[in-house]
């Protein structure tokens, strides 16, 4: 075989791509529909692995603020694994996120994927957190006393709170991960959509979305078993009041967060779920 040439995306590559996540995941994959996204992002390099003039393999970088890279959609055609391909992704996508002066890369990957996990930890990335799926359907009535919206002043303390719970936390954003910071949660403050549980005993940021499907998206929720609880409910509430169909969305797997959504009513699959890691550049 010959080696494989890895390079930027183009857009002819599109329909070998197309023909390659057929293979890999049935022509489910989400990557078609963020294709022209991640191809044109001036935020971002699309790489392909070719060999004798074929696509065989992707992945994406994507350059963050705060020193932060994010690599996602690694696919190597299945004739093609175990022939050191998408190591050869990972590291191009470390060294452009060096050159861009970022000093932390993030990649998640499913806790049934031991070949990514594998390789992860071999280029020297280490386990930063387990996030589980949780989802529930909308609620019409429930009870909940001590949770409020957030103000977009409290921004830089709530993230201080969720630092010193979560270490670094993560906020989902629909197949990627982030570390939360205060602009996120200004933001969704001003939007209406971020809520605390007293004065910081648990803390959840929510959307509107539609994939599939209008649905609530959480995503980030972390606190106390007990708030936990009253987010999940409000979190069905809300998504009763805007008439959507379910919530949905990742937490870290902390035990009391997880109790407290099991009593509001949530769902999570035990064998569902994703392991973020972390790699210093």
């Amino acid at each position: 075989m010959s080696l494989p040439l890895i390079r930027e995306a183009a857009p002819s590559d599109r329909r070998q791509v197309a023909e390659m996540l057929a293979e890999v995941w049935g022509g489910g994959d989400f990557i078609m529909g963020v294709w022209r996204e991640w191809l044109s992002s001036p935020s971002g390099d699309l790489l392909v692995a070719e060999v004798d003039g074929r696509v065989v393999g992707i992945m994406y970088v994507e350059y963050r603020p705060a020193g932060e890279a994010y690599l996602a959609g690694a696919r190597v055609h299945p004739r093609y694994r175990r022939r050191g391909i998408a190591a050869q992704l990972t590291l191009e996508c470390l060294g452009r996120a060096r050159s861009r002066g970022k000093t932390l890369a993030t990649l998640a990957t499913s806790v049934e994927n031991l070949a990514a996990q594998r390789l992860a930890e071999k280029l020297g990335f280490r386990l930063r957190a387990r996030v589980v799926r949780v989802r529930a359907s909308p609620l019409s009535r429930g009870q909940v006393d001590r949770v409020r919206p957030l103000g977009p002043e409290e921004a830089g303390s709530a993230e201080m709170w969720a630092r010193e719970r979560d270490g670094r936390p993560l906020k989902f954003d629909w197949y990627s991960y982030s570390t939360l910071t205060a602009d996120d949660l200004r933001l969704y403050a001003e939007e209406g959509f971020a809520f605390a549980v007293g004065r910081y005993d648990g803390l959840a940021l929510w959307q509107p979305y539609s994939f599939g499907g209008p649905f609530l998206m959480l995503d980030y929720l972390s606190g106390s078993r007990e708030s936990a609880r009253e987010l999940g409910v409000l979190a069905r509430l809300e998504a009763r009041r805007f008439k959507l169909e379910r919530v949905y969305g990742q937490v870290r797997a902390s035990e009391d967060t997880l109790k407290g959504l099991v009593e509001a009513g949530f769902r999570h699959p035990k064998t569902r779920g994703m392991l973020v890691y972390e790699k210093p550049l």
